[in-house]
């Protein structure tokens, strides 16, 4: 028969603290993703172009087509912001 260790002579193992996963790497916290914006637009022309024609609806979809070209021309195809720290001074 084999000899039973004693647990009273050693400390109970504590078990570490779980470590969260980041959900992020550190250089993607450094960027500002414009596409959820311009995907939104996006959305919101298609409803612009379904509704009845006005000038009001004609000057909203000129205005926000023009945003979203100034917003592809800002990031490209990427569409996001580098966000760098400023340099000290």
């Amino acid at each position: 028969m084999a000899k039973k260790r004693s647990r009273s002579s050693r400390s109970p193992r504590k078990k570490s603290a779980a470590r969260r996963p980041s959900s992020r790497r550190p250089e993607e916290r450094k960027v500002i993703k414009l596409k959820p914006i311009y995907e939104q637009v996006g959305r919101t022309l298609v409803q612009l172009r379904l509704a009845p024609p006005s000038d009001v609806v004609r000057g909203a979809i000129e205005r926000l087509e023009k945003c979203r070209q100034d917003i592809d021309d800002i990031c490209g195809p990427t569409m996001a912001i580098p966000i760098v720290p400023a340099p000290p001074a």
